[in-house]
């Protein structure tokens, strides 16, 4: 019986590896959003079957070592515990596998019976998005820009009651970015959130107590989402506070209800991300990305959307 037969799924993948050494790249499962990595760079690619019984067992930041071998005139990799397989289309004379340099099957051998290699690496789930985002030069140098922005001076009609605040959104991602809603626990705005962030800006709005007591406060929470293409979307909801002099707090939760960031503020802040997008840039190269949300606590706190990108080696 075929070692296959273990598993109750089948969906079709590639893997990138350097044959000869056994050491693998990286394992994409485009069917499931799924990918086993293992180091960034490219090498011999090799498209096959990946077989599983259950997702919830491999899926997320599961750390797994994954073995290569020969199974049938295929290239295996094996997981521990039988959580996963995949077996490559068949290789002719597989056992003779020494490539040139054009990636052709050479003619020198390695052993019939190759050495196991262990691979350890992470098994990362990921999202492909359609839109295209900048290029590399444009977004370091984009970012760079957006970090060095300063906020505007607060105005005399905030400064003036006991408690305010105004915190600054920088949108440091090629990504539009809009506002849903916002929640106030205490207090008023000065002035309200912008309707939306355009690429590499950065916005301020404003809020204070209101009135001239001592125990009045200014606290709350706002909603922003951005629009990743079509079919996706990220949303979170920065919260902030003050509530004694000096004593400020700012924070972040992945939720559409701005009461849930509120309730995440905090005078240490707080910083989320979102899922990994799989995208192409501009010159049509391939990123791995990531959508991360920052909350520093201030007078001013600083809310910061910015884009972690991976680029293969």
């Amino acid at each position: 019986m075929p070692e296959s037969a273990d598993f109750a799924n089948a969906v079709q993948a590639v893997i990138v590896l350097n044959l000869i050494e056994g050491r693998i790249f990286n394992i994409s499962v485009a069917p499931l959003e799924l990918a086993f990595l293992v180091r960034r760079g490219t090498a011999n690619t090799y498209g096959g079957i990946f077989y599983y019984n259950n997702l919830d067992d491999i899926s997320g930041h599961v750390n797994q070592v994954g073995t290569t071998g020969v199974s049938d005139n295929r290239l295996a990799v094996r997981f521990r515990n039988k959580l996963a397989l995949f077996l490559s289309t068949p290789l002719s004379a597989f056992s003779q596998f020494v490539f040139t340099e054009t990636c052709s099957l050479g003619t020198d051998s390695v052993p019939d019976d190759p050495p196991p290699v262990d691979n350890a690496g992470q098994w990362l789930t990921w999202r492909t998005i359609d839109n295209r985002v900048v290029g590399k030069d444009v977004w370091q140098r984009k970012e760079a820009e957006v970090r060095d922005l300063t906020p505007p001076s607060p105005p005399s009609n905030l400064t003036s009651m006991t408690r305010w605040l105004q915190p600054a959104i920088r949108n440091s991602t090629s990504l539009q970015v809009r506002f849903l809603k916002s929640y106030l626990n205490a207090g008023r705005f000065v002035d309200t959130p912008d309707a939306s962030l355009a690429p590499f800006t950065m916005r301020a709005f404003s809020g204070n107590s209101g009135q001239a007591s001592a125990t009045s406060n200014f606290a709350g929470g706002v909603t922003y989402q951005i629009d990743l293409d079509s079919r996706r979307t990220f949303t979170f909801s920065f919260g902030f506070g003050t509530s004694a002099p000096d004593s400020f707090k700012a924070g972040v939760a992945l939720s559409d209800n701005p009461q849930t960031g509120f309730a995440a503020a905090s005078d240490s802040g707080g910083v989320a991300q979102s899922d990994q997008y799989r995208a192409l840039d501009d010159s049509g190269k391939p990123v791995l990305l990531i959508i991360r949300v920052t909350a520093v606590a201030s007078q001013r706190p600083n809310f910061v959307i910015e884009e972690v990108r991976y680029y293969d080696a």
